[in-house]
């Protein structure tokens, strides 16, 4: 049981990267979530550099969402001063985890080094698309910013972009899917049969083995259960 701050930071630095939904462990469910309460509870200025560099875009949006509240009751400066270093970072996992932060807690310290990243001809799709969406994460805190004349300006820039758009769409397809996922997993696990089939039915044969494999066990304890 993580119930201090020693365990609650050795727990995190063995995980410098938040894993999937579809990768975390039941050990590793609980204990995400006993650090989440330890950190809102208690907050230290030392848990900030770790939960700002963990984010990926395959990371469990249960936990993303719970590590973002952890960095709210932290102190802001701290926490803004970690974000805008990890957005000017070398490393692109980095950099892709301070993308991610700046659009949960918006200020107008980021709006610069995120279009910066807009401007740099090695940005990837991917992080392109990321900091779209922080940048407009920031345009909506802040109505008089300019953010959207600033992202018109900079893909009109670039024409070579205009893929990126229909990229965001599949984008939020997939992260409306993986809550989805999430809930039809907790279903299972209450033996709620009917709810993983009214969740996954209409993804049938196009979604992903494991997802399948939830689906197809609900229908088979259904009729088991029927007999």
């Amino acid at each position: 049981m993580i119930n201090n701050k020693e365990k609650a930071l050795s727990f995190l630095s063995k995980r410098p990267i938040l894993p999937s939904e579809i990768d975390i462990s039941e050990e590793e469910y609980v204990a995400y979530g006993e650090t989440i309460v330890w950190f809102m509870e208690n907050p230290d200025p030392v848990c900030i550099p770790l939960i700002v560099k963990s984010h990926r875009n395959d990371s469990s949006p249960y936990f993303e969402q719970g590590l973002s509240e952890v960095l709210l009751k932290q102190n802001a400066k701290k926490t803004t001063e970690a974000i805008l270093h990890a957005i000017q970072s070398d490393d692109p996992g980095i950099k892709e985890s301070g993308t991610f932060f700046a659009g949960e807690l918006p200020a107008k310290d980021f709006i610069n080094p995120l279009v910066n990243i807009l401007r740099d001809n090695k940005s990837s799709d991917e992080l392109i698309s990321n900091t779209v969406d922080a940048l407009e994460s920031i345009g909506e805190k802040y109505k008089k910013s300019g953010i959207d004349s600033i992202i018109e300006k900079e893909f009109q820039k670039n024409p070579n972009w205009s893929h990126i758009f229909q990229r965001r769409s599949d984008q939020e397809w997939r992260s409306s899917f993986i809550y989805i996922n999430w809930d039809a997993k907790k279903a299972l696990e209450r033996e709620d049969y009917l709810k993983v089939i009214e969740l996954l039915e209409p993804y049938d044969g196009k979604c992903p083995e494991a997802v399948q494999k939830k689906l197809d066990t609900a229908r088979d304890k259904l009729k088991t259960n029927k007999r």
